[in-house]
């Protein structure tokens, strides 16, 4: 696995790529201290996953670029977590989303090994405040709507791959196979009318259907 990493803060850069270097999935790690430098360097386009401080201006636009034109997945790192970039990098590409206070170097090798794999890595603080964040706002005519678009268990499912849940851990939870679990999304992501499941969720998080 190739790691790239794009971080202002070189200091903190560095201590990332320390704690990378010599893991067992692990076979390379870059970094960049900007999105331009990001954009100047050969390692870019062979990285496997690309971790991106949040915080970055253009981070939205950067992830969607990288993600058009490579098959790398983008995990951003957070300060604050905003409901509206979130909402925005999901559908840009943005696989996983990890709070900078819960950073460690357990918390971000599981991370990245997830979105590898191509599941969804929101740490649970991320997800806490983002509901947090919009169940104010929420609309009972539309979640009545949106109930009956979409059975229960649907909207169980949705709401346990938005958590970072894999199939697997989903099926254990529900008491269902991966069959199963996997034919449920592929009704979700039909009914919505996307392309996967990270764009389900994006939506499903974005319309308050979870």
């Amino acid at each position: 696995m190739r790691i790239f990493i794009v971080f202002r803060d070189t200091i903190y850069v560095r201590g990332l790529a320390a704690t990378l270097v010599g893991a067992p999935a692990v076979d390379a790690v870059d970094c960049a201290p900007s999105i331009a430098r990001a954009w100047e360097s050969e390692s870019l386009a062979a990285a496997d996953v690309v971790v991106l401080d949040g915080d970055l201006g253009g981070a939205d636009g950067f992830a969607r670029e990288v993600t058009a034109e490579s098959s790398a997945r983008v995990l951003l790192c957070l300060h604050e977590v905003m409901t509206e970039q979130l909402f925005t990098t999901i559908g840009d590409g943005v696989c996983g989303a990890i709070s900078r206070d819960r950073l460690t170097p357990e918390t971000l090798l599981a991370a990245i090994t997830a979105v590898s794999a191509g599941i969804l890595a929101f740490d649970r603080g991320v997800v806490r405040t983002m509901t947090a964040l919009l169940a104010p706002s929420r609309d009972p005519d539309r979640q009545a709507s949106v109930a009956g678009g979409f059975a229960p268990r649907e909207q169980m499912v949705l709401s346990l791959v938005a958590e970072g849940l894999s199939n697997r851990e989903i099926a254990q939870r529900l008491s269902y196979s991966e069959r199963t679990i996997k034919a449920v999304l592929h009704d979700v992501v039909v009914k919505l009318g996307v392309k996967s499941r990270s764009e389900a969720v994006a939506m499903a998080v974005r319309e308050r259907m979870i």
